[in-house]
């Protein structure tokens, strides 16, 4: 566990591989953009305020297969079938 300038952060392994978890704390945010705003695209309004209720822990990444394997050799619901899972 550590905090730098993003905020705390939590690092483990599951079964020798590496993840990264960063809290988002509760709070407000302002999402979109400006409708004058330079380079802005139709998607990306209209500005709204975003209220978290409650804090969680998210991905640093997008998840690796790496990690998706360790996690679901993990849990033992899967069996690994040649290079594919199936659900036990």
């Amino acid at each position: 566990l550590w905090a730098d300038e993003y905020g705390l952060a939590a690092e483990f392994l599951i079964r020798s591989v590496p993840f990264v978890l960063r809290w988002i704390p509760p709070g407000s945010f302002l999402m979109g953009s400006l409708e004058d705003e330079p380079g802005r695209r139709e998607n990306e309004g209209p500005q709204h305020r975003v209220t978290i209720s409650k804090g969680y822990w998210m991905a640093e990444t997008p998840v690796t297969q790496a990690q998706w394997r360790a996690v679901v050799e993990a849990t033992g619901r899967w069996q690994r079938s040649g290079t594919a899972y199936a659900l036990n």
